[in-house]
């Protein structure tokens, strides 16, 4: 009867998603901005949907990582739209079914897409040193790290780095679309001049990001570090790809890094009947890593897939839920973008839990709190 209602018997399956971000309890007692992103829309009434999450980078040197996150959220959902909007056409319907040959090009679409983002980021909002304010209160501290871990010296050169980069910035036209420096995987040898401006620009933006694309008769995928995609079929959660191997504890692949297109994992699943989900969920990896075992996780995700159509506001329950979770975990930002499938006509119950659900007072993490 599942497939029925997901429209692999002539019913119409119909998307609807959501996404929250909140603040990770470790990130609140050191007075630190949540530095994760997350985004989800549905087209078409429900034909179609995208779910992305990224996690900037918590250490000192990713002092605009929060930034990094929105920008790779952003990036994603341009890169998606376009698939999607060329799916549309029936000229190249076959053509994109297939993804053999396009969607190959994803990963560098997405990484050209981030680095244009952040390019026009350091352009019109150089980092000011001598101007240090709450939105830059993570850049006061990356020098203090410098200071502290590479001496006087090296701080000095930094800041003589950042007065250069905010000369530069000041010499190029903001109308120009892309600004003479950094080309569209990274610092151009010839136009960027690492000595005297330094290499700190992109580093300082570095994110995690995983997105879905979810349509008619597909679903794709696009992963760079940790996190994780899960699918929700007949009621069971698997992952819908397995998480980075390379994503190991707080190291993890990043869009900064400078061969980051070829570390994008990226897939396609065909929508076909009798294996078609019911929901997809995307996690930044301080979710996962509040639960002692894959068990408990695959049943946060079931529960909350089961709490959607049950609830007007899937996004009220998750914003008061995350913060227990990160406060009884890993004490990380935590970000959940999910979509769920319903049939157009379904009678939503709205019986609301009376208590929290089965995993907060099991098979999660106790003890260490961990951040990116």
């Amino acid at each position: 009867m599942e497939d029925d209602a997901l429209g692999t018997h002539g019913v119409s399956r119909i998307w609807q998603a959501t996404n929250v971000s909140v603040t990770g309890a470790a990130h609140y007692r050191s007075d630190v901005e949540c530095q994760d992103g997350s985004i989800s829309k549905s087209w078409d009434a429900g034909l179609w949907a995208l779910v992305a999450v990224a996690d900037g980078h918590g250490s000192e040197a990713h002092f605009r990582s929060r930034r990094g996150a929105e920008f790779a959220v952003a990036a994603m959902e341009e890169v998606f739209s376009s698939y999607r909007d060329l799916e549309e056409k029936p000229s190249v319907r076959r053509t994109m079914a297939s993804t053999k040959i396009d969607w190959s090009e994803a990963p560098n679409l997405l990484v050209a897409n981030w680095y244009a983002r952040v390019r026009g980021d350091l352009i019109a909002n150089p980092p000011r040193i001598f101007e240090l304010n709450p939105v830059e209160v993570r850049l006061g501290r990356y020098i203090d790290h410098v200071i502290a871990t590479q001496g006087p010296a090296a701080a000095q050169r930094l800041y003589d780095q950042f007065a250069a980069f905010e000369s530069y910035a000041e010499s190029v036209d903001s109308s120009e679309t892309e600004p003479a420096g950094p080309d569209a995987y990274g610092p151009s040898p010839q136009e960027w001049d690492a000595e005297r401006l330094g290499d700190w620009h992109f580093r300082a933006y570095g994110s995690t990001a995983l997105g879905v694309l979810i349509g008619p008769d597909a679903i794709h995928w696009l992963q760079i570090g940790d996190g994780a995609m899960v699918t929700i079929t007949g009621g069971e959660p698997s992952y819908l790809c397995p998480p980075q191997a390379e994503a190991i504890a707080n190291a993890t692949p990043s869009l900064c890094d400078d061969d980051a297109r070829y570390r994008i994992s990226a897939g396609t699943v065909p929508v076909v009947p009798g294996n078609v989900p019911s929901a997809v969920i995307l996690v930044t990896d301080g979710v996962p890593n509040s639960f002692e075992n894959q068990a408990g996780f695959f049943q946060f995700c079931a529960d909350i897939a089961k709490r959607a159509v049950e609830t007007a506001d899937l996004s009220a329950d998750l914003e008061r839920w995350l913060p227990e979770i990160s406060r009884q975990g890993s004490g990380d930002d935590m970000s959940v973008a999910m979509a769920w499938a319903t049939e157009r006509q379904i009678e939503r119950h709205g019986r609301p839990w009376a208590t929290w659900p089965s995993w907060f007072e099991s098979d999660r993490r106790d003890g260490t709190e961990t951040t990116c």
